[in-house]
Order: C-alpha cells, then sequence, then structure tokens
C-alpha cells in the first residue's frame, strides 16, 4: 500500500481510498484483457486416429490417468446427442494444456487441423500451455509440410480450390507452423516409447504444478519474513535429506506459513505431497490408513493405492520413495506414532528430500532429530492491527472513530493471527456499542471459535495429571517462579518437573526470565482458555467449580460460607486496605482444597489470629507465638504422618510502608534437638526465591523435635504474631503469609 502511495496511484481522502478515474479504467481494461477460465480438464490429446489411438494415444492417455492427470481424449466426457464438434471446442477451451500429436496423417484431417487452430488461439489468448509431439515425424516435416506429412497435407488441400479455401489453407500453414516451433519432444530423440512417456508424465506433472498454488491466505500480512529463513535453508545445493519443524501455539501460523513455502519451492521437486490436518484425518475410522495411501498417491502419482494395514503401508513408502527427491510437508502433527508410519527416519527419502514438520509439540521434533526448529513468533503490533483491520473494516488500517478500539482488540490478541482474524470477522459492520460490549464479554468468557481451536492442544495432554497441571497453572502460578511452582505442584502430586517441561513442548506455556528469575507464561488466550474449560463446569454456580481465582466468585463463596467438596485451589487478591471480615467457617466443606492462596487477605477484623483452625481441626496441630519468634515441640500424633507446614506472619504497617512489603522475608528455623540451622529467603507475599527445597523442612521434623522459628522483614515492619500450623494426613503444600 505505501508503494501504490509513493507512486501517486493511490492517495486517501476522509479515510477513505481514492483511485483517479483513468487509472481505474486501466485496471478494468487490464482485467477484461485477462479472460477468466473455469478448467475442467488438465489435459486436451489432440491426434489423428488411424496413426495413434490403438498405440502411443492410448498409452499416453493411460500413462496419465495413472498421475491422477485428468485427460480429454477423442470423444470421452461428452453426452450423447451433442454436437461433436462443439463440444471439442469447448474442451479445449476447458483445458490448462494441450498435447498435440503429430503424426504422418495428422494433415490429412479437417477435424484434427482444426482442433490445432483453437488450441493455437487458446495460447495466445489465454495462456493455455501446449506441448507438440512429433511420432514418427520430424519437427522440419511439420513446418514445411514435407514427406508423408506434406501428402497428407496435399491431399486435404487439394479439396480446397476456391479463394476462400486457398485463404484458409494459408492461415492453416501459419498455425503449423507457430505450432511446430515450440518445445516439444520428438519421438527419435528416445530410445524407447516408455522413456518418452516417462519424460512426458514428468513434464506434464511439473507444468500442472506450476498452475496450481495452494490457497495460503486472503490476507498474508507478515507471511514473507516469517518464511524467508526456513526457504534459505530448504533450498541448499545439499544433497543430505533435511527436515525442518515448525512449531508454536494453535493459531499463530504455522500450516500457513508452510503453505508459503510449499507453493514457492516446491515447483523444483517432481515428487512432493502436501499432507494436511494429520491430528483431525488421524482420529477418523481407519485414517492411519488412509493417510498412508493419500502419501503415496500424492508422491508415486497414481490413482488412490489400497493398502490392507498400516504395516504394509510404512514399508511400501519406505520402498517407493528411498531413491527420490521428495518434498513432504506433514501438517499438524500430534503424536510419535504418525511420524513413524509416514516418514520414518531419514533413509526413507532419496538424497536432496526436503521434509516440513509442523506441530505444538516440540518434543516430537526432537524425538525425529530434525535440523532446525523454527518457532513461529506472533505479529508485531503493526502487523496485529493491518490484519485485524483487513478482516474488520476490509482495509488495511482501522477507521478513524475504531482506532481506540481497535488497539484494545488487538492488545487482547496478543499477536495470534487466528484471533486477529476470528475477531475481526466477527466485529465487521458493528457499531461502537456492540465492539465495547464483546471487549467486555472477552474479559471473562473467550470467543467461542478461538476457544475450540486452542483447546486441541489441552485435549491432546496425553493425562489426566498433565491437564490438572495445566488448569493450576492456568490460575495460580502464572508469573511466578518455575523452581517455586514445581515444588508447590509436586506437593499436590502432579509430578510438576516433568509436567511442565511437557507442557512447554507443547507450546501451552512458557518459560520468561524475569531479573534472575525464570517465572512461568503463557499467551493471554490461552490462559483464558483454561479458565473457560473450569468455568463450563458450573457457569452460574462458582462454588461447584474445582479452582476459584475471580475475586467476585471467590468473596461470594466465603462471604456465603457455601464452599463444597468439589473446590480444589482458591485464589484472592485484596487490597491492603480492606474491610472484608470473612470467617474460616467458609472451609468447612472444601476437604479436596489443595491450593490457598491469599495476598493481603489479612486484617484485624477478619481471618485474624483466631480463623485459621484450631483445636477444633485435630489434624491441625497450631502453635502461636509473639513477636517475631516462636518456640515449638513436634507432638506425636499416633497413625498420623505430618504433611504439612503453614507459617503465618501477622505484621503491622502504616500508611508510610505499605510499599514496603515487597522486600524479601527471612525466615530462620533452628532445630535444637538435632542441632540444624536452615534459612529460607522469601518475597513478602509470593514465592520463594531461592533454590532451596521448603519440604525439607517437612521432612526433616520427628516427634520430639524442639524447633524455634524466628521471622525478620528487610525493612521496617513490625511483626505482632508468628503462628506455625503442622498438618497432618493431608497433602497440603502451600505456604501462606500475612
Amino acid at each position: 500500500m505505501q508503494l501504490l502511495i509513493e507512486r501517486n496511484l493511490v492517495k486517501f481522502v476522509n479515510d477513505k481510498i481514492h483511485v483517479h478515474d483513468l487509472l481505474q479504467e486501466i485496471g478494468r481494461g487490464i482485467t477484461t484483457n485477462e479472460p477468466k477460465v473455469t478448467y475442467i480438464y488438465d489435459v486436451f490429446l489432440s491426434f489423428r486416429g488411424e496413426d495413434t489411438r490403438k498405440s502411443f494415444t492410448t498409452h499416453l492417455y493411460t500413462a496419465l490417468k495413472q498421475a491422477r492427470i485428468e485427460v480429454f481424449m477423442d470423444e470421452e466426457g461428452i453426452a450423447r446427442g451433442e454436437h461433436i464438434s462443439g463440444s471439442l471446442l469447448r474442451a479445449i477451451e476447458c483445458s490448462r494444456i494441450s498435447i498435440i500429436i503429430f503424426s504422418k496423417n495428422y494433415a490429412g484431417s479437417s477435424w484434427c487441423l482444426q482442433e490445432l487452430e483453437k488450441i493455437m488461439e487458446c495460447y495466445r489468448t489465454t495462456n493455455q500451455v501446449v506441448f507438440p509431439i512429433f511420432y514418427d515425424v520430424q519437427p522440419f516435416e511439420v513446418r514445411k509440410q514435407q514427406n508423408a506429412f506434406g501428402k497428407a497435407w496435399e491431399r486435404l488441400t487439394a479439396r480446397s480450390s476456391s479463394s476462400k479455401g486457398k485463404q484458409l489453407t494459408n492461415n492453416l500453414k501459419r498455425v503449423l507452423v507457430e505450432a511446430a516451433n515450440l518445445s516439444g519432444w520428438d519421438m527419435q530423440n528416445y530410445r524407447t516409447e516408455a522413456e518418452l512417456l516417462d519424460n512426458v508424465v514428468e513434464t506434464i506433472t511439473m507444468s500442472l504444478d506450476n498452475t496450481k498454488y495452494m490457497f495460503v491466505a486472503h490476507h498474508p500480512v507478515g507471511l514473507e519474513s516469517r518464511v524467508q529463513d526456513i526457504i534459505r535453508l530448504l533450498s541448499s545445493e545439499s544433497n543430505d535429506t533435511i527436515i525442518i519443524g515448525i512449531w508454536g501455539m494453535g493459531g499463530i501460523g504455522k500450516t500457513t506459513v508452510a503453505k508459503a513455502i510449499y507453493n514457492e519451492i516446491g515447483q523444483s521437486f517432481v515428487v512432493k505431497s502436501f499432507l494436511a490436518n494429520i491430528r483431525k484425518v488421524w482420529e477418523q475410522d481407519n485414517g492411519q490408513v488412509y493417510l498412508q495411501e493419500q502419501l503415496l498417491s500424492n508422491l508415486l502419482k497414481t490413482r488412490r493405492i489400497k493398502l490392507p494395514n498400516v504395516g504394509t503401508g510404512e514399508t511400501l513408502i519406505k520402498e517407493s520413495l528411498c531413491k527420490k527427491r521428495v518434498f513432504l510437508v506433514l501438517d499438524d502433527v500430534n503424536n510419535e506414532d504418525q511420524l513413524k508410519v509416514l516418514c520414518g527416519n531419514r533413509e526413507w527419502f532419496g538424497q536432496g528430500s526436503r521434509i516440513i514438520i509442523t506441530t505444538r509439540d516440540e518434543r516430537l521434533l526432537q524425538i525425529l532429530q530434525v535440523d532446525k526448529v523454527f518457532n513461529v513468533r506472533g505479529m508485531e503490533d503493526y502487523e496485529s492491527i493491518e490484519l485485524f483491520s483487513w478482516h474488520a473494516f476490509k482495509q488495511a488500517f482501522p477507521k478513524k472513530k475504531f482506532i481506540k478500539l481497535s488497539r484494545s482488540v488487538v492488545s487482547y490478541c496478543r499477536g495470534l493471527p487466528l484471533a486477529l482474524e476470528i475477531l475481526g470477522s466477527y466485529l465487521f459492520d458493528r457499531e461502537v456499542p456492540y465492539w465495547e460490549s464483546t471487549l467486555n464479554k472477552l474479559k471473562q468468557i473467550p470467543n467461542g471459535k478461538i476457544f475450540e481451536i486452542l483447546k486441541l492442544s489441552y485435549d491432546g495432554l496425553s493425562d489426566q495429571i498433565e491437564k490438572e497441571l495445566f488448569l493450576d497453572i492456568c490460575c495460580f502460578f502464572i508469573g511466578k517462579e518455575r523452581s517455586y511452582a514445581t515444588q508447590v505442584l509436586d506437593g499436590c502430586g502432579l509430578h510438576a518437573e516433568i509436567g511442565i517441561t511437557h507442557l512447554i513442548e507443547r507450546s501451552l506455556i512458557k518459560v520468561v526470565q524475569l531479573g534472575n528469575k525464570n517465572v512461568l507464561d503463557m499467551h493471554e488466550l490461552l490462559r483464558d482458555m483454561g479458565r473457560e474449560i473450569i468455568r463450563e463446569q458450573a457457569p452460574k454456580e462458582p462454588e461447584k467449580r474445582a479452582r476459584l481465582w475471580f475475586n467476585d466468585d471467590v468473596l461470594n463463596v466465603l462471604e456465603n460460607n457455601i464452599g463444597t467438596i468439589t473446590i480444589e485451589g482458591l485464589s484472592l487478591s485484596m487490597p491492603r486496605n480492606n474491610s472484608v471480615s470473612l470467617s474460616t467457617k467458609a472451609f468447612k466443606k472444601m476437604k479436596m482444597l489443595r491450593l490457598l492462596k491469599f495476598d493481603n487477605g489479612c486484617n484485624e477484623r477478619g481471618f485474624g489470629l483466631n480463623s485459621l483452625p484450631g483445636d477444633n481441626y485435630p489434624l491441625w496441630q497450631n502453635f502461636k507465638g509473639e513477636g517475631s519468634s516462636i518456640f515449638l515441640e513436634v507432638p506425636q500424633i499416633v497413625g498420623k504422618t505430618l504433611k504439612g507446614l503453614i507459617l503465618c506472619i501477622i505484621y503491622l504497617s502504616s500508611p508510610d510502608n505499605m510499599t514496603s512489603v515487597s522486600h524479601p522475608v527471612g525466615i530462620l528455623v533452628s532445630n535444637h534437638t538435632k542441632a540444624t540451622m536452615k534459612f529460607y529467603q522469601k518475597d513478602a507475599t509470593t514465592s520463594p526465591n531461592d533454590e532451596d527445597n521448603w519440604q525439607d523442612l517437612i521432612f526433616n521434623l520427628k516427634p520430639g523435635d524442639r524447633v524455634e522459628v524466628i521471622v525478620t522483614f528487610a525493612c521496617e515492619l513490625r511483626v505482632k504474631n508468628t503462628l506455625v500450623y503442622l498438618v497432618y494426613d493431608e497433602d497440603v503444600c502451600k505456604r501462606i503469609m500475612y
């Protein structure tokens, strides 16, 4: 667009595109000079029946059909009762390529010459591709009408003695010369007919591929920059088999990038295939065998191959392709078995082969030992605005009154092309109140189309534990240090070290470095997808959901004491000067509660010294100390095992030091019985910022141990009370600090 403006081809008047009337007429002229053709056939065969019908032409027809090329030969495809000459002329017009088989008696047929005349007309007017084959004649004999070819020509022209006939003859001579001068095949240059047929089929296949491009995108904004690095590597002159992985979250544009690459460099490969939607097809009945059949059919240019089983398909793919230079794209791979039966390893393909695999799971690329993994990046803000605008306004920029709203939508999408396209189309031709309402709704409920596509990654997780882990991170651990989250979630039995690694590989979460910390992060739309899965458990009854993180929902449950056994995790963030008074009775029915997080949740009215469980909860042994230290002796409870420790700190603050609570807190734990001492450093209300394993403290505590806990703030805050709760027989791994 900028280039068109610089060259004065377009300009903007009142935020609308304006093109000069004269330029508009030129543009329309260019368009009308290129007639649109609806193609029915790939190839039209023009031949002299008595010369080649039962020999070369039939063999060529069969070879082309086996390569899955749609061929028109003679009367095939013409309905009975229709005038044959008109049908033949239409068949020529509706063919991408015409092959003229010049033989000794070709010029003796007025029918053949009429076909030739029409073919060359299409060659000049619609850019039809034309190839001559010289069968038992030589090109100069056709150009000059000599020898056997010339005698057939003379027999035909002898019947046209009128001036009109002579004019027609001269026109046909020019057409013969024009056709004979085109690049084609001379039978005398080949040792066998089979060799000629192979060459013809290969050339026709490549010619058709050059006219058939995969649709990439209506608005390929920012696409070019994302494909060039991959194309440079794949275009290497190396004869090695190069395998490239394109990895990223759902909707980021992996398939779009792969299609663009396929269109750009695929033309240099005779043997190639783009196997799309593998995840979806694989799950269908007999989907595994179907994918193998489709792959072999594409690569070998044959009609659908029927395979009895997957094992036979593996063997046939390997044996058929091991000596061929192949370009293969496997799109949306989501499990290792798909790789095993569709591409095996490098030895399955011949020298110079190029393989692209798109996936949401980086681990699959590691297993295949790809040469390079490209992590598709999200769109830049300026690219996002343009792509969104094409869908929302049918132009490259927002309308003036929608600029601020458009930026809000783009900010919500965070560079995800799928979301930009879906929301842009959804908001097209809508007024401002509709946009505002949509944005408010998106804060609580994601768009349904975006949700379903992103949820495929969640559905593809290997087991329920990984799904629970993902949902916990969505609600409670975004922005938390990885080591802290791992420690807490391990305590919940979720095998977090393994699980977090798997979630990273599957593009569901990522680890970003903030200062000297590695914290968990994820795309906001993936976060919203996970939270929507939870909300759908009970849309109108928050107390029946497994996790609560939205303050209004949490306060509703706690203030009304309606907690249920369903609740497993709960997070509440309150202002430091909040006046909300809550009772721990709300937790009485939360028998499955394993994660509890309060930010600034304590004040003198609620959740104070007597708020957490006391003597009424025999599995929670509580110890209270005045000031910043506490001394306790670990009790012996018969038949019970110490599972967790909760440390509560009640401190006094003032408006002058309210901002200071972000400073670290030091915790010194001295075991006088075992003569050991441990020091822990933590953020005031959040996660630990060291690598020490807090669980070691719990595991090393034994009945009878005399323990002292001392708390110090790295600022001038006075600790009023220190409380320790020892929790027995509950898988608690939560540390709460007030």
